[in-house]
């Protein structure tokens, strides 16, 4: 004999479907500057370029690529903005992380200077560690 199919035994297919269909929706994914992943943000470093985008935004982001972990990211972003504004600000993608951060404080006064900037640009989320560490002193034994 064939299974026998109940009204509440659609429902809850239905209810399951739904549940399975609204699991894979968390959300808009971030895109552009605000993907998580490098590779979208090289997306929208290169869309940029490609669309000479001059805008305030676009430029706050690009100097924000500045201070990425990723020297890909970084070049890719210092290439944009000189292409952008004929200006490097002595930024240099592989340098020490002091001389990088001197540079990007040098972006940052430039779109001040430029009116770019909509209040403080948060680039720099915890203290950098200087790039050699003091030397090691062991404890003297009294």
């Amino acid at each position: 004999m064939p299974p026998r199919h109940t009204a509440n035994s659609s429902l809850r297919l239905a209810a399951l479907g739904v549940a399975l269909l609204l699991a894979g929706c968390g959300g808009p994914k971030p895109e552009g500057f605000d993907d998580p992943t490098p590779t979208g943000r090289l997306q929208a470093i290169r869309q940029a370029a490609r669309d000479q985008d001059k805008s305030p935004r676009t430029l706050r982001e690009l100097v924000r690529s500045l201070s990425a972990d990723d020297p890909v990211e970084r070049m890719l972003a210092i290439r944009t903005l000189e292409e952008l504004t004929g200006e490097t600000q002595g930024y240099r993608h592989y340098e020490t992380l002091t001389n990088r951060q001197a540079a990007v404080n040098r972006w940052l006064n430039w779109l001040h200077a430029e009116g770019l900037a909509e209040g403080p640009i948060v680039i720099w989320d915890v203290v950098p560690q200087p790039d050699k560490a003091p030397p090691h002193e062991e404890p003297s034994s009294s």
